[in-house]
């Protein structure tokens, strides 16, 4: 690759572009405003910089995961080279990596890091808001930012603003174990997200930073503090696997997204 070719990738070697942060949060100490009551959930909520990882349980041609070279012990190893998409910002990235070919939602915390330090064999591939219609990365990467979007407007709405408050009162564990509390919304989403390992993905914006995983169906929401200087590529995710307790914040009706089923 030439120098000029480097120049219009962005700098696919590095994968953290300046530039990136010229579209981040237009003020980090923005705060989304409380719709009044009846008001429709307020919509573009997740306008900001944004980094995303996105791992095929399959590679994207349908032919199933190779594993890798058999050990010493002759016994088949448990990894294999799946093929991901990262998006940092404005760009996407594409390659294989060599990951577990059969991780739980616990391991998120383990696999991104891992996948991360691997960037060196991934490449170029295009532009975030331009990742072709034909391509099998882009309904997986539509449906993750329309679910995010969803629920951030659900979240921010009057409905569950005011069912959260008065749940606050009434279970403390709500305030107590704030750092790992999240939320989870229930899917029927379309076949094409069956081939989906997990998807991950941060969104910096209004002072917030707002994550959103989908593994196995289902869309898993944490929101953290994002006041103050943030650093550009953090693969620190959130274990969302634990369950314990949990309430029913709102559920699928006329005006919802048909993939909609619940959210908790």
């Amino acid at each position: 690759m030439d120098a000029k070719e480097e120049e219009e990738k962005g700098g696919a070697d590095t994968m953290a572009d300046a530039k990136d942060l010229d579209d981040g949060p237009a003020s980090p100490s923005a705060k989304p405003s409380a719709p009044d009551v009846g008001d429709e959930p307020p919509t573009g909520l997740l306008q900001g910089y944004n980094q995303t990882y996105l791992i095929w349980k399959t590679n994207a041609d349908g032919t199933a995961v190779a594993a890798a070279d058999a050990g010493d012990d002759g016994k088949e190893d448990d990894q294999g080279e799946q093929e991901v998409l990262f998006r940092c910002g404005n760009w996407c990235y594409t390659g294989h990596v060599v990951l577990s070919k059969n991780f739980s939602l616990s391991d998120l915390p383990v696999v991104i890091p891992l996948l991360q330090r691997q960037q060196s064999r991934l490449h170029y591939y295009c532009n975030a808001d331009c990742v072709p219609e034909q391509s099998n990365f882009h309904r997986p990467m539509s449906m993750l930012y329309e679910a995010a979007e969803f629920a951030a407007a659900e979240l921010s709405s009057a409905a569950v603003s005011a069912e959260l408050e008065r749940l606050a009162g009434e279970c403390t564990w709500l305030e107590e174990d704030s750092q790992k509390t999240f939320f989870e919304m229930k899917a029927e989403l379309p076949e094409f997200m069956d081939n989906i390992s997990v998807i991950a993905s941060k969104t910096y914006a209004r002072g917030l930073v707002f994550i959103t995983v989908y593994f196995e169906g289902s869309f898993y929401i944490s929101i953290a503090d994002g006041e103050g200087d943030q650093p550009l590529l953090d693969v620190k995710f959130p274990d969302v696997s634990h369950h314990g307790q949990g309430v029913a914040l709102s559920s699928a009706r006329e005006k919802s997204p048909d993939w909609f089923g619940r959210l908790m």
